[in-house]
């Protein structure tokens, strides 16, 4: 699975004047955790300024073509196609994206 080989357990403290979490002073912690039992992926950021401490959790479902495939006919839909992106690229399994398209 390319997206799990791929994501990158970390933690890295960054102190900005201003940026993408804070226009003020602002400190930021990232943790990054892949959680292999469920196939999920935990990107954590703390955002810490003078007045405040905000926590941003980010957090990414893994699926195998057999796995998203039984989820969507658990819920009743059928005519199941895959692509490797939005924009209909064949499915092929190597990209980090599966989109499906799918009818009840």
């Amino acid at each position: 699975m390319k997206f799990i080989d791929d994501f990158e357990e970390k933690e890295i403290i960054e102190y900005n004047k201003y940026g993408f979490w804070s226009e003020k002073e602002h400190a930021c912690i990232q943790r990054n955790h892949i959680y292999q039992d469920t196939l999920n992926t935990l990107e954590q950021y703390l955002v810490i300024t003078e007045e405040d401490i905000e926590c941003y959790n980010i957090w990414n479902q893994v699926f195998t073509k057999e796995s998203i495939v039984s989820e969507i006919k658990n819920a009743g839909f059928e005519n199941i196609d895959l692509y490797d992106d939005v924009a209909g690229k064949s499915y092929s399994g190597k990209d980090k994206t599966i989109c499906v398209v799918a009818g009840k």
